[in-house]
Formats: C-alpha cells, sequence, structure tokens
C-alpha cells in the first residue's frame, strides 16, 4: 500500500495502482493479524523529543572557542550530528522493534497483535459487487504499543485506524512518574444546624395541675427554713 519516495527515504509515498487503472488489492483481516504486516509509516522521534534534526546553515555560537583551527563545514557538521541520533528508518516492521523489560529477566515483543471477534472469512455476496477485499471478515485485528502505553491501531474490512490515549510518557522498567494517581477529590461534609447555648432560648413548657404549684411553693419555703436553722 505504500512506498518509499526515491527522492526523499524520509518521506511515504502511496503506492501505484495497476497498469489498469484498478485498485490494489487490500490485505484479508486473518493476514493483518500477523505483525509481520504492519510497518511504521510515521517518523519516529528523536532523543531531543522532536521527529527531525535543525539543519544548520552557519556556524553555532561556540564554534570558534571549541574549534578554533577548523572551518565550520555545514554538511558534515549535520551529518555528524544525525549520526550521534539517527532517524529509524520508514516502513520498518513492528517486530523488528527492540523488545520492551517487563523485569529484569522478562522481556516481551514491543507490539501484540491479536484478531478480536469472528475470525472467518466469509466470500462477498453478488449484490455487493467487486470488493478490494477478497473476502470479508467480522473481525477487528488489533495492534497495540507496549512502549506506548495507549497507542492502537485497528483494522477491519479494509480500513485502518490509529488512536492514542496515554499520558505521553513511555514505559521503562523501574520508572514511575509521580503522581501515579491523581488523588481522590472528596465533596466538602455538610454544615451543622446552628443553635442557642449552652442552654435553649425558651424554656420547655411544663404541665401543673391546678393546687400542685401552691403546694409545691410550700414546701420549698419550709426547706429553706431548715437549711437557715441548721446554720445555727
Amino acid at each position: 500500500m505504500w512506498k518509499l519516495d526515491p527522492e526523499n527515504e524520509r518521506l511515504v509515498i502511496a503506492e501505484e495502482g495497476p497498469e489498469d487503472g484498478g485498485e490494489l488489492p487490500l490485505p484479508t483481516t486473518s493476514s493483518m493479524s500477523q505483525a509481520a504486516m504492519w510497518v511504521h509509516g510515521e517518523p519516529n522521534i528523536l532523543n531531543n523529543c522532536k521527529t527531525a534534526h535543525v539543519e544548520l546553515e552557519e556556524a553555532p555560537a561556540d564554534w570558534d572557542q571549541t574549534n578554533p583551527d577548523q572551518e565550520f563545514d555545514a554538511e558534515a557538521y549535520n551529518k555528524a550530528f544525525e549520526a550521534k541520533d539517527p532517524y529509524e528508518p520508514l516502513l520498518k516492521p513492528i517486530h523488528t522493534d527492540a523488545p520492551v523489560g517487563l523485569s529484569e529477566t522478562i522481556r516481551q515483543p514491543a507490539w501484540t497483535v491479536r484478531l478480536c471477534g469472528d475470525p472467518a472469512e466469509y466470500k462477498h455476496e453478488e449484490l455487493e459487487g467487486p470488493q478490494a477485499v477478497p473476502t470479508k471478515s467480522y473481525g477487528v485485528v488489533v495492534v497495540r504499543s507496549l512502549v506506548w502505553p495507549g497507542a492502537m491501531s485497528f483494522y477491519y474490512q479494509g480500513r485502518t485506524l490509529s488512536l492514542y490515549v496515554g499520558n505521553t510518557h513511555k514505559w521503562e522498567f523501574g520508572k514511575h512518574f509521580f503522581p501515579v494517581e491523581t488523588p481522590t477529590i472528596l465533596a466538602d461534609p455538610e454544615d451543622y444546624e446552628d443553635g442557642p447555648e449552652p442552654n435553649p432560648a425558651d424554656a420547655p413548657e411544663e404541665d401543673v395541675a391546678e393546687g400542685e404549684g401552691e403546694a409545691a411553693e410550700g414546701e420549698g419555703e419550709g426547706k429553706e427554713g431548715d437549711e437557715e436553722g441548721s446554720e445555727y
């Protein structure tokens, strides 16, 4: 489906169709479940966190200090700089990527390729007309990157889709980023209702029967007299 530009190997162009003007036949879903069918179509991320080097045409500011007796050659300087951080070749098969270390001893391929759903291949019906894919399948091929968690590609009936949902951090064994997980934000507690302190504003009402109040007052006076008498 794709090929390198003959004039620039850092560009990918579409493969030309057949001479009769038809479309290129697309691979089946079962064949796309093989890791060898998938290649890199985008440039790699360099050590400078970019996808391309800045080509200098003039000498850098510190050139005279580090190379006082040497003239600046822009082409040689750019090639030497690129050799320290080279580009990965485009259309490179993904199964040739360096494995990922899951522990000190366990290493796993950088990509996982799985066929999810119905793996059967069916013939196209005559009413559907000519199709670019020789057979029809309802399965989906899922290609997942272990180097960049959250980067996935899908293949379904001749269509390819790439998706990335991650935190832009590469997986490296033994390295963890802080905070690992966003702390849970709790809701504010409900406020207590304000009340009079230390005693209620209104005294509680009591039901007193007729005659009991006077008797209670008399008993209270007698007790006070006894207390006064006991002081002498």
